[in-house]
């Protein structure tokens, strides 16, 4: 007998294995998700220490401050709550940022050099996101140059 179409038992095995490779590439998409969103946090705290360098370098003076649930560009020698120039950005639901090991928690700069003030080895933030464990260790050293783990 010649047979036109497929089985029933081709089908739920052919379904299955779809159903299969749809979880595996689902949770490897949430993987890549939840460590693509730590990374580009990481990449906005890079960007406010910088652009704080460079408009203190430029005269402006500049700097960044830092809780666990946000950090803060601030305008001026010093952080002041309120300020109405302060550009805040807070941290994702479920990611803190630890190890915060600043003077006054904040990073301010030299206006000739570009140096960071203050300055007492190691400055680390680390970037914990709780509910997975991952972490990202930003650090900065005494000539304000800015570097990934």
């Amino acid at each position: 007998m010649i047979s036109k179409g497929f089985a029933l038992l081709e089908l739920l095995i052919v379904m299955a294995v779809m159903a299969i490779f749809l979880a595996i590439g689902t949770l490897s998409w949430a993987n890549l998700e939840r460590d693509s969103s730590l990374s580009w946090l990481a990449a906005q705290v890079k960007t406010a220490l910088y652009q704080a360098q460079a408009q203190t370098i430029n005269g402006l003076p500049s700097g960044v401050y830092f809780e666990p649930q946000r950090f803060v560009a601030f305008q001026g020698a010093s952080f002041v709550e309120g300020d109405p120039h302060n550009l805040a950005t807070t941290l994702p639901e479920g990611t803190i940022m630890t190890d915060i090991n600043l003077v006054n928690q904040s990073v301010t700069f030299d206006r000739v050099t570009g140096d960071t003030q203050n300055f007492s080895p190691p400055v680390d933030l680390t970037l914990l996101e709780s509910g997975t464990g991952k972490t990202i260790v930003i650090s900065l050293n005494r000539l304000g140059i800015v570097e990934q783990q």
